[in-house]
């Protein structure tokens, strides 16, 4: 599994019983976002097995559209996804624990 994490976001590692439980699990990657590239998109989501999503089009409301077996949306978010990923140095991200 990987995630972006966008860098004022971060502090969220602390408190999320997600990364608390899966911080140590060798197929998490984490990677922040940095301020610069964030700027770039104003939307959030999430792609799972090729074919589903959950697309927020505007990140500062609590407004999706989820789609379940819509493979070409899905495939065109994984591609927003990696050219992200790919554009983020410094490699995995761990969670911090105070």
């Amino acid at each position: 599994m990987r995630i972006l994490v966008e860098e004022g976001n971060e502090s969220v590692h602390a408190e999320s019983p997600f990364f608390n439980k899966f911080k140590n699990h060798p197929n998490l990657e984490l990677r922040g976002v940095p301020p610069h590239l964030e700027e770039k998109y104003r939307f959030h989501f999430v792609v799972a097995d090729n074919e589903s999503y959950r697309f927020e089009p505007d990140k500062t409301k609590a407004t999706a559209i989820v789609a379940f077996g819509h493979t070409e949306v899905a495939n065109e978010l994984e591609g927003i996804f990696e050219a992200i990923w790919e554009r983020i140095t410094g490699g995995r991200l761990l969670p911090r624990v105070h």
